[in-house]
């Protein structure tokens, strides 16, 4: 059952292999740094889901001039942890990258990967349910 309090839902870019990068990500840092896994569950998610957007610094930053915005928290060893993302109606949150950055900028680099990973999900040709069976 929906959280009564969520607005919003995060709902993560599957490739058209089935593979989720957001997850994969969010996985490698349970192993990696456990204890920001759970602020990211336990804390920032459930934050993002009842405010979106509002919720702003530090968790949340619109990325102008960008489509694109980061959910931002910090984990050990210096590491701030981001997942971009775009914000579609029907409060959706479209869950596009996860990194571990050591840098103030949104890079070159994850800004093109957010950037074609948007574009395929506007396509026509992007079928959420039909990519999730093919990893299956």
């Amino acid at each position: 059952m929906a959280d009564p309090e969520s607005r919003y839902r995060l709902v993560p870019y599957v490739s058209p292999n089935g593979k989720k990068p957001v997850q994969e990500f969010l996985n490698s840092l349970e192993e990696t740094d456990p204890d920001a896994a759970a602020v990211f569950y336990d804390l920032i998610a459930p934050l993002v889901k009842k405010h979106g957007g509002a919720l702003g610094m530090p968790h949340f930053k619109y990325l102008p001039p960008t489509d694109f915005s980061e959910i931002r928290w910090d984990g050990k060893d210096r590491g701030h942890h981001r997942v971009y993302c775009t914000i579609e109606s029907g409060g959706r949150i479209l869950l596009l990258h996860g990194v571990t950055k050591r840098w103030p900028k949104f890079t070159h680099g994850d800004k093109r990967i957010c950037k074609k990973r948007y574009s395929d999900y506007c396509s026509g040709e992007y079928d959420y349910q039909g990519r999730l069976s093919n990893s299956e």
